[in-house]
């Protein structure tokens, strides 16, 4: 289910209106990155988020690996190689 926060954070870059996810003004994706991010809305970390450590940082690691699992998974198919 993680994997689908990554689609949507892509969303952005399939459309070439950016080149990296985490610097679309409209992304909530950094609400997942950083802490203490300020995404414009409130945001409520999924629980599978939640659940991928006890820390912030540890949650993110794990999270980070769904981003490589994602990328390796669509980026030949969507022609990113």
């Amino acid at each position: 289910m993680l994997w689908l926060l990554w689609y949507l954070a892509y969303n952005p870059i399939r459309r070439r209106l950016c080149s990296d996810p985490t610097r679309y003004h409209y992304s909530s994706i950094r609400a997942y990155l950083e802490e203490d991010a300020d995404v414009g809305v409130p945001i409520d970390h999924h629980d599978y988020f939640v659940q991928l450590g006890k820390t912030f940082a540890e949650r993110v690691a794990k999270f980070m690996r769904y981003e490589e699992y994602y990328l390796k998974k669509y980026s030949m198919i969507l022609g990113w190689v």
